[in-house]
């Protein structure tokens, strides 16, 4: 008997939230009341309501006209909401969708925003735990594969790069200041991402003390910075300090592939080998002349000349 008092409040209790669950289940509405209502919500920042309300036209109304702008919303709704995957996912297939869709700037400035918020650690999972921010270099030239014309799709190749060289992947942060400066030639980010390529390269030449390939396209690549920047009306004045690292960098390359000449003559040295390394010790100083490293080898040229005189000088006076 008590058991039947406690366990009918219980049935009635659990009838009501089922009932409660159902009213909250998917709204009612023609596709035009529901995206209309969605978009009230969405203006109050009740996302998830006005989700449910996108979600009903695409689960009722699969070929309605309000079907294009409610999947666009549901993406939104999920950025808002911090979904970021589950926003990407729903961006993807609006585009896919609707690759000449009338909503399509607002798409791209959706996934551009994602991107950099991806980028910026804004974005995640629960409270914003498992965070990933390299997903946000997907979103961004996901968004800059489809709408390539669209005004930010330079901006988001160079967040794209920046996030690469900031992260130490010096590799695809080359590859992507090359992709930016080849698609747009006329961005106002030319040189800002000529001088950042050129950083990049520099920087991975740091790990590649063998490969000279590298080190002469840093050089080249600093090279055309500068003559870039001296093209531009007061570019020396407005590039001042760009200007000057280039140069250092240039300096810096020239002082480790004259070390790379030293190495390889003695080398030969050691082999027993002084023809040979007299070939790399007077290369070293003709061509890097103004290096610490040129001076080096003239300075050994000129000890090795001296000796072979005097060693001449004896053998006359003998």
């Amino acid at each position: 008997m008590l058991l039947a008092r406690i366990s009918q409040p219980l049935v009635c209790l659990f009838g009501m939230l089922l009932f409660a669950a159902g009213c909250r289940g998917v709204p009612d509405g023609t596709p035009d009341q529901l995206l209309r209502r969605g978009n009230e919500l969405m203006a109050g920042k009740r996302y998830k309501d006005a989700r449910r309300h996108y979600d009903a036209i695409v689960k009722r109304y699969p070929s309605a006209p309000e079907l294009e702008e409610a999947m666009l919303r549901i993406a939104e709704a999920r950025r808002y909401r911090r979904e970021g995957s589950s926003s990407f996912e729903a961006y993807k297939r609006f585009v896919e969708r609707y690759p000449t869709s009338r909503l399509g700037l607002e798409a791209a400035q959706g996934e551009y925003e994602l991107g950099v918020e991806y980028l910026g650690g804004k974005m995640g999972g629960f409270f914003l735990f498992g965070k990933d921010e390299s997903r946000g270099v997907l979103v961004l030239e996901h968004m800059q594969t489809h709408f390539p014309n669209y005004s930010l799709a330079a901006d988001a190749l160079l967040h794209v790069g920046d996030w690469q060289l900031k992260e130490l992947d010096y590799a695809d942060a080359a590859k992507t200041y090359r992709r930016l400066l080849g698609e747009y030639p006329r961005s106002v980010y030319q040189l800002k991402v000529r001088f950042q390529l050129a950083r990049a390269i520099w920087l991975r030449s740091e790990g590649a003390d063998y490969d000279e390939r590298i080190l002469f396209e840093a050089k080249r690549a600093f090279g055309n910075f500068e003559a870039a920047a001296r093209r531009v009306p007061d570019g020396e004045a407005l590039y001042t300090d760009q200007i000057a690292h280039a140069q250092k960098r240039i300096h810096d390359v020239r002082e480790r592939l004259a070390e790379k000449q030293l190495i390889v003559a003695r080398f030969y040295d050691r082999r027993d080998a002084p023809e040979a390394a007299l070939i790399y010790y007077r290369y070293c100083a003709q061509t890097y002349a103004d290096t610490n490293g040129g001076k080096r080898a003239a300075a050994i040229l000129a000890e090795r000349t001296k000796t072979a005189q005097d060693e001449g000088n004896e053998k006359e006076g003998a």
